[in-house]
């Protein structure tokens, strides 16, 4: 069986990746955040169904990721686009080909200044 630990001092991987090696642990896990401002409209697309939307690439670097969830005061949702495939939702995804693209949707049009927290569980695995 694999031991796992969670670790709530970790927040990036070379961090999470030394702890790892340290540790008697297999499997580690640490809480990822991104903060993302969107400055300008110019950069927000709209679709055929007059939604604006904003596709931004995730990247990170490790093994496992899961529990996506986005934080602002702006109306919005989102859809995971992974090896361009799009999809409602997600429970976690094995990182190995490295793609995955968040689609964010905004309800009304957005406004020429938006800050977007994008928070995530990250998994590091001994080999």
């Amino acid at each position: 069986m694999k031991r796992i630990k969670h670790n709530n001092n970790i927040t990036n991987y070379y961090d999470g990746l030394k702890y790892l090696i340290n540790s008697k642990m297999d499997i580690i896990t640490y809480d990822s955040k991104i903060i993302l401002i969107l400055y300008n409209n110019n950069i927000v697309n709209k679709n055929s169904d007059n939604n604006y939307y904003y596709e931004y690439e995730l990247n990170y670097d490790c093994d496992i990721i899961e529990n996506i969830r986005i934080e602002t005061k702006i109306k919005l949702y989102i859809k995971y686009i992974i090896n361009n495939m799009e999809y409602e939702n997600f429970d976690s995804l094995l990182v190995k080909n490295k793609n995955l693209k968040l689609k964010i949707i905004f309800l009304n049009k957005p406004l020429s200044i938006n800050e977007i927290i994008i928070h995530y569980k990250s998994y590091l695995e001994k080999s």
